[in-house]
C-alpha cells in the first residue's frame, strides 16, 4: 500500500478509536557500504530500510507503535497496541501532538552527485582509499578497513493537528587507517570524513592526513606525571562533547542527572566558549529544518561567551519546563520514542590559529587521541579520567609523540580552563554532527611515567 493511502486509512480508523491527536512518521533509507582492507572488498553491504510509526493521545495518555508493513492488517495492529501501550501509562505529564502552523527554514541535505554514483565508482573509492597510502609514502605498510559508504534517506510526519512535512537528504562517509612499522611496533591512526555533499569528502586529503595522523606517533614514549599547559585537538574535543551531550538535554535535567540544572543565566565556561546547536549547518548530516515532532529547527547557543543559556528540549520537556519547545526532539529509528537531542553541536570557533596557540605553550602537551571514553567519562558529574596520545610542545614547537598517558579532570572545569579557542572549525569534521576547533587550556592534570 502506498504511504499516502496507508496514512489516510490509519487516521480515519485512529477517529473512529477515539484517539484525541495522533502522528504518523516515516522513514525510509537506502545505503551502500563498502569496506576494503589490502586492495581487497571485504564487505559489500546493500540494504534497505521502511518503516513507520504511530504516536496518539488516548484518554490524555501518549501511546506508541510500530511497523515495517503498510497493508490493511497493520493498521489495525498499529492502532490497537498504541491504545494498549497507552492504558499502561502511569505518568501524569502532559503530552502534546505538534499543530501550530510554522514556518521551516529550507535546508539543502540532498546531492545528486551521491545518488548517481554508481556501485563500482563506489567500490574503487574505497580500494584506492586502501591502496594509495602506502604508495604516498612508503612507511605505510597497508591500510585496514578502509571505509566508503553512501545514503539517502527520507522521512515524513504528518499529523492530525495539519503538520505534513517531508524531508530528504544524502549522506557519504569515508574513513582510513594506515598502519606503519615503528621499531618492532605497529603504530595506527586514521582520519574519516561525513558530509551530506559529495565534494565535502576529499579523498585525496583524507589519505594524507590519515598518513600525518598515524606517523606523527613513530618513536613515542611517556612522559612525568605533572600538570601541563594543553592544546586538545578539535576532532578529540569534539568526542568529549558528544560524550557529555546529556548535560545540555532538557529531560535528563529533569531527572536531575547535570550538574547544570538550575544553571541558567550563570557562567558554566571561559568566556572564549560559545558552544552552539545549529541545525543548518552546511553539509551536516543533523541539517534539518524540522525535528521528529514537526517543530521547527532553529540556531541555539547553549552556551555563550561562557554563560549557560538553556537546555534543549522536545515538546513535553519544554512544556514541563515552561520555556518554547527548542526543535530538539528526536527519534533514533522509526522505532524509538521521541526525546530531546542536539543537531550539529560544536564549538564556535575563535580567531586564534594552530600555530598561535602553539606558540603560547612552553611546555605542554597536543592532545590527539583519547581512549575509553565510554568507561572513563561521567556525564553525570562530568568527571573523566581517559587514556591519551599527545606530541611534546618545547617552546612552541611540536616535539616528540607521547603515548602511556592518562588525562583526568572535570568536564565543567575544563570548560572553564579554556584559555583561547582556534579558529580551525572545520578541521575536526564538524560536519559528523560535533566539532570544535583546537583549544588551548591552561592547565590539565596528566599522568605519565
Amino acid at each position: 500500500m502506498e504511504f499516502k493511502d496507508f496514512k489516510e486509512r490509519l487516521f480515519n480508523r485512529a477517529k473512529e478509536l477515539n484517539f484525541e491527536k495522533y502522528e504518523l512518521y516515516y522513514g525510509k533509507s537506502e545505503a551502500l557500504n563498502i569496506t576494503s582492507s589490502n586492495g581487497e572488498v571485504e564487505r559489500y553491504g546493500l540494504s534497505t530500510s521502511i518503516g513507520v510509526s504511530f504516536r496518539g493521545i488516548y484518554n490524555g495518555k501518549m501511546g506508541c507503535s510500530y511497523t515495517e508493513k503498510l497493508d490493511e492488517e497493520s493498521i489495525e495492529i498499529l492502532l490497537l497496541k498504541a491504545i494498549e501501550c497507552a492504558e499502561l501509562v502511569e505518568s501524569e505529564d502532559e503530552e502534546f501532538i505538534f499543530g501550530d502552523k510554522a514556518k521551516y527554514v529550507e535546508v539543502n541535505s540532498y546531492d545528486e552527485n551521491i545518488i548517481s554514483l554508481t556501485p563500482k565508482e563506489q567500490i574503487e573509492k574505497a580500494l584506492k582509499l586502501s591502496t594509495e597510502p602506502s604508495k604516498i609514502n612508503s612507511e605505510i605498510i597497508k591500510s585496514e578497513y578502509t571505509k566508503f559508504n553512501t545514503a539517502k534517506l527520507e522521512r515524513v510526519i504528518v499529523n492530525s493537528e495539519g503538520i505534513d512535512s517531508k524531508e530528504e537528504k544524502t549522506i557519504v562517509q569515508a574513513s582510513i587507517s594506515p598502519i606503519a612499522k615503528d621499531g618492532e611496533n605497529m603504530i595506527v591512526d586514521g582520519a574519516s570524513r561525513v558530509s551530506t555533499k559529495l565534494n565535502d569528502v576529499n579523498i585525496e586529503e583524507l589519505m594524507k592526513k590519515a598518513i600525518n595522523n598515524t606517523l606523527r606517533k613513530k618513536g613515542s614514549t611517556s612522559i612525568k606525571s605533572g600538570k601541563y599547559k594543553v592544546i586538545i585537538d578539535g576532532e578529540v574535543m569534539a568526542s568529549l562533547i558528544r560524550t557529555m551531550e546529556d548535560n545540555f538535554l532538557g529531560h535528563i535535567a529533569q531527572e536531575n542527572k547535570t550538574l547544570l540544572k538550575d544553571k541558567i543565566g550563570e557562567k558554566v565556561a571561559s568566556s572564549k566558549v560559545t558552544l552552539v546547536d545549529d541545525p543548518f549547518l552546511e553539509g551536516g548530516i543533523s541539517t534539518c529544518s524540522f525535528d521528529d515532532e514537526g517543530v521547527p529547527t532553529r540556531v541555539k547557543n547553549i552556551i555563550e561567551n561562557g554563560v549557560f543559556k538553556g537546555f534543549l528540549h522536545s515538546l513535553k520537556t519544554a512544556k514541563k519546563s515552561k520555556v518554547n519547545p527548542t526543535g530538539n526532539g528526536f527519534k533514533a529509528g522509526f522505532k524509538s520514542t521521541v526525546k530531546a537531542s542536539p543537531t550539529n553541536l560544536y564549538i564556535k570557533e575563535g580567531d586564534k590559529s594552530f600555530e598561535e596557540l602553539l606558540s603560547s605553550v612552553e611546555n605542554g602537551i597536543y592532545i590527539i587521541d583519547l581512549a575509553g571514553l565510554h568507561s572513563g567519562a561521567n556525564a553525570v558529574t562530568g568527571d573523566f579520567s581517559l587514556a591519551a596520545e599527545g606530541i611534546k610542545i618545547e617552546n612552541g614547537v611540536l616535539t616528540r609523540a607521547i603515548k602511556h598517558i592518562t588525562i583526568a579532570g572535570n568536564f565543567f572545569d575544563l570548560l572553564n580552563n579554556i584559555k583561547e579557542v582556534g579558529n580551525d572549525l572545520e578541521e575536526s569534521g564538524v560536519t559528523s554532527g560535533y566539532g570544535s576547533p583546537s583549544i588551548l587550556i591552561k592547565e590539565l592534570s596528566v599522568a605519565g611515567e
